[in-house]
């Protein structure tokens, strides 16, 4: 079981990772460079990327992290309680 949940959690990750590197990419596209390096820091990225969705048509992959956001999160969570709730 727990196997299953570390690969869920893993992927929820990876996909996390895609869409913080796409926004980064988008953001340097919009020839946003400050917004571009700032974006670096993962939570900011996440937050500009969120200001931007419009103006960038982003709004596709800000919802994907944002779920995969909260399943990472969620998913840690239950994986905690399994291994140490006993």
């Amino acid at each position: 079981m727990s196997f299953i949940l570390s690969a869920i959690l893993m992927l929820a990750g990876l996909v996390s990772l895609v869409c913080w590197i796409l926004t980064i990419v988008t953001a340097f596209k919009h020839n946003e460079t400050l917004l571009g390096i700032l974006s670096i820091c993962g939570i900011v990225g996440f937050i500009i990327g969120w200001i931007k969705h419009k103006e960038w048509n982003h709004k596709q992959v800000m919802l994907i992290w944002s779920v995969a956001f909260a399943a990472t999160i969620i998913f840690q969570v239950i994986l905690t309680v399994l291994q140490f709730g006993n």
